[in-house]
């Protein structure tokens, strides 16, 4: 297992904070990807709203 990375201060990070580290990244990778996928969500449905409002003008328009 590689030598644990030094923290900010220069002490080196035991294993376990070396883990925590890692894990926290991980998490907020995780909250980042949940946060881009819930705006795509959003314009998606903004897209449909428009989309479906369009369409039923044009309906009335027809009819």
């Amino acid at each position: 297992m590689p030598a644990p990375a030094p923290a900010e201060n220069g002490v080196p990070r035991s294993e376990l904070q070396e883990l925590q580290f890692k894990s926290q990244q991980v998490t907020d990778e995780s909250l980042e990807s949940t946060r881009r996928m819930l705006a795509l969500c959003e314009e998606v449905c903004i897209h449909l709203s428009i989309y479906d409002y369009n369409k039923t003008l044009m309906f009335h328009l027809i009819y």
